[in-house]
């Protein structure tokens, strides 16, 4: 993994992106972001692509949803590599530096 791969998902993982849980030992990480910030997914997106993480979309994904606090609706963008990583590497991407 490249420098700056490993510190763009580290960044990410402290920002706006998520990690979840697929099954034993798997685990996988969500980017999404508001469909205002097009531009930074589209980036995250294309760094991730060229890095050679394989992509479950080759496309950024789009859905919308309300709000229903305010009863407003919101577009996000969103990708997630496939199978990019098990719960010990991002153990061990974590450990490096914490």
């Amino acid at each position: 993994m490249s420098k700056i791969l490993r510190e763009t998902l580290i960044g990410a993982i402290l920002g706006d992106a998520h990690i979840g849980k697929t099954g034993l030992n798997k685990a996988f990480i969500s980017f999404e972001q508001s469909s205002k910030k097009m531009e930074y997914i589209n980036y995250l997106h294309d760094l991730v692509k060229k890095e050679g993480l394989p992509l479950l979309s080759d496309t950024v994904k789009t859905y919308t949803r309300t709000d229903s606090r305010y009863n407003i609706k919101n577009n996000s963008l969103y990708f997630i590599p496939l199978n990019c990583c098990n719960n010990l590497m991002v153990f061990n991407l974590l450990k490096l530096y914490f």
